[in-house]
């Protein structure tokens, strides 16, 4: 969740320091729009994920690409589309939504692969970021 608000603060002294928010109520409504539309687009992609995955039976590889695929394009409806909310809140909040709802109505071999598909990719994704961090910084 820190990377959530991470971005969404960085989006928004990005806009104070590009001049395009002035004010202290543009600010505020910059901040509230970025959060809830990332909850509200997370929620709705888990949602539609969740009622997806309930269909599945004992199938691991459509159940990784449902959630890669419900993952990705919350983010970039989010972020790349006329919408600009937070990428980072909307998956953060699909994923708490899928952990809740999700994780208790598949089965458990299913269950038991996502986990590692996704420890595997979130493993590698912080090594990389690590790495690049490193490589930056040491320049």
């Amino acid at each position: 969740m820190s990377g959530a608000v991470s971005m969404i603060l960085f989006y928004l002294f990005l806009d104070v320091a590009n001049g395009e928010t002035t004010s202290t109520v543009e600010f505020t409504f910059q901040a509230v729009r970025l959060t809830l539309g990332g909850v509200i687009v997370g929620l709705l992609f888990g949602f539609v994920v969740s009622i997806w995955m309930k269909r599945i039976i004992r199938d691991h590889t459509l159940s990784i690409v449902i959630t890669i695929i419900g993952s990705y394009l919350s983010f970039y409806l989010c972020e790349f589309t006329w919408l600009k909310f937070g990428g980072v809140a909307a998956v953060v909040i699909q994923g708490l939504y899928l952990a809740a709802v999700v994780k208790r109505k598949i089965y458990p071999e299913s269950e038991q692969a996502l986990d590692t598909v996704w420890s595997t990719m979130a493993f590698s994704g912080m090594t990389v970021l690590f790495v690049l961090v490193g490589v930056i910084a040491g320049v």
